[in-house]
Order: structure tokens, then C-alpha cells, then sequence
């Protein structure tokens, strides 16, 4: 649904989509569970074709989720050893792209959304240093109220706390962001990494959202 979502608001904006020709996981999972040899032959698969879209075709490259943006960005080289040389520059998180296209002039049709929301900041997007983009990009939903949450990890880690023996310190590590978000008071939670939604929404009584599918939601 999420692609779906994405599709809907770019097309809103009057840009096309294409999907890569060929594409894999960004291989996060397996980087995180030791198998860097399976991670490397889908870094090679991915690099090729976004090669074919950069390179080629002159088409941007952008990723709902934060963790597989870090990666095909920075993983890809520094851990897989995947060059990605030419390449890193034209790969962004949609969110801050679609911010930078609303900068350069475009518009978003947007109607009033009236809910209280909070945002959750995901460690990957913490590290890119691209949180600014996204709040930006909510900002321009009218009627919604916005909060940003104390910056704190959610406990999942990747696959880390979908483990039977991680299960307890997952949770630990994730308390004090659910108190928080029992506390706020919102309607909704949103953040960009998809694991961190399932971590939130299992762990709270809030629906958790990708702020792309809020501003498919608030589109007029």
C-alpha cells in the first residue's frame, strides 16, 4: 500500500513513476545476521539497475524507508564493498526529495487533515541527518498538529528484536519512546522505517503511519 501511496502523491505532483528494471532487498536483514555474502549479490543486482536509471535514463532513485535509503547509500560501499561511485548522490529518501521539489516551486494539493500526531525519529534517519525534510513536509498538511518525539531507539534494531531471546531487552530498549507515546495524547504515529512501525504499533495501542501514506490521505 505504501508504494501505492507514494505513486499517488508523485502523480499528484505531476511526476511519473518507473521501477527499477531489476530489483532485490536492499539486504539489510542478511547484513544483520552475518550473511554478507547474500547481502553483496543483491547490493550487485541493485547497483546495476540503478546504474541503468541514473546513468542511462537520467531518472532519480528514491526509497520509502529510511534503513534501505542508508543503505543502498552508505552500507553498499563501506560495509558490502558494492561501489556505488556516481551513484550515492542520486539516491534519496522520498520524503526529503519531495520537500525539495515543493522548495523549487512545485505544488500538493493538500486538504485539512485534523489529527494530533506525533514523529518518531529512526536511528538511520538520525544519521543521514534528514528528520528536518520530513517534519517539513508534514508541516504543509493543514489542520495537522504536530509533535516530534524525544529521539529514542525503538528496540527493534533491524532483526534484532524479532528474536525470541531478544524479545525482553527489545522491549526494555524500546520503553521509555512507548511511554511516551501512550502519554501524548495523539491520534497517530508516524515515522519512516517500516520495522519501527510494527515495533510501535505492537507495542502500543496507537496506529503507526509512513508520512507518505498521511499525505495520500490529505491530498484534495
Amino acid at each position: 500500500q505504501l508504494g501505492k501511496d507514494l505513486i499517488k502523491v508523485l502523480n499528484a505532483m505531476g511526476t511519473g513513476v518507473q521501477l527499477l528494471s531489476k530489483e532485490k532487498c536492499c539486504g539489510v536483514p542478511l547484513i544483520a545476521n552475518g550473511f554478507t555474502d547474500k547481502a553483496r549479490k543483491q547490493a550487485i543486482t541493485n547497483v546495476e539497475s540503478i546504474r541503468e536509471a541514473v546513468g542511462v535514463k537520467g531518472i532519480p532513485v528514491i526509497a520509502t524507508s529510511s534503513t534501505c535509503t542508508f543503505a543502498l547509500r552508505d552500507e553498499y560501499p563501506e560495509v558490502l564493498n558494492v561501489d556505488n561511485k556516481g551513484l550515492r548522490d542520486h539516491i534519496e529518501l522520498a520524503t526529503r526529495w519531495l520537500w525539495r521539489k515543493l522548495d523549487e516551486g512545485k505544488t500538493l494539493p493538500l486538504k485539512p487533515l485534523p489529527l494530533k500526531v506525533v514523529y518518531h525519529t529512526p536511528c538511520h534517519m538520525e544519521k543521514m541527518g534528514w528528520t528536518l525534510y520530513t517534519l517539513e513536509l508534514l508541516r504543509n498538511i493543514p489542520g495537522l498538529e504536530l509533535t516530534v518525539l524525544d529521539s529514542q531507539c525503538c528496540g527493534i534494531a533491524g532483526t534484532y528484536g524479532f528474536k525470541k531471546e531478544n524479545y525482553p531487552t527489545s522491549q526494555a530498549i524500546g520503553a521509555p519512546l512507548f511511554r511516551q507515546i501512550e502519554e501524548s495524547g495523539a491520534d497517530l504515529v508516524v515515522t519512516d522505517c517500516e520495522t519501527c512501525k510494527w515495533q510501535i504499533e505492537m507495542s502500543t495501542s496507537l496506529r503507526c503511519e509512513h508520512p507518505i501514506t498521511l499525505l495520500a490521505q490529505a491530498l484534495a
